[in-house]
This record gives C-alpha cells, sequence and structure tokens, in this order.
C-alpha cells in the first residue's frame, strides 16, 4: 500500500493510488487513507515525534475534522 501526502488549505491528506483495504475509493478513500496515516503517526515508537511528524499529524486532523459528516 503507497501514498502521497498532499497539502491543502492548511491540511493535509494522503491519496492512494488504487482501492483502500475497505475498497474505498475518491474523496471516502481518501479520508480513510488519511485516518490511518494520522494513526500510524501517532503509534510511532518514537515518544519525541520530529516537527515535521507533529505537523504532519495535525493538518490530517484538520483535514478529518473538515471532512466530518453527520455520520
Amino acid at each position: 500500500m503507497r501514498a502521497r501526502v498532499h497539502r491543502e488549505a492548511g491540511g493535509a491528506y494522503w491519496v492512494l493510488e488504487t482501492n483502500t483495504p475497505f475498497y474505498g475509493w475518491g474523496q471516502a478513500g481518501r479520508v480513510e487513507t488519511t485516518a490511518l496515516a494520522v494513526e500510524a503517526l501517532l503509534r510511532g515508537r518514537d515518544t519525541t515525534r520530529r516537527a515535521t511528524d507533529r505537523d504532519l499529524i495535525d493538518q490530517g486532523l484538520i483535514f478529518l475534522l473538515r471532512e466530518k459528516d453527520r455520520y
């Protein structure tokens, strides 16, 4: 599974080049992939995260919050 990070309007999202493990694609796939990437960054073993990792986590969360719907 390979994904690329994109930054937009203060947020960051990851785009998967194929379907997600749960067969998501398009915007739903972006949300799913971004959530998995943020979780992976949060679960990293390094207790002193690099500033770039912290920025990516924050930007990913901004993207996820903007994409949240009523469900």
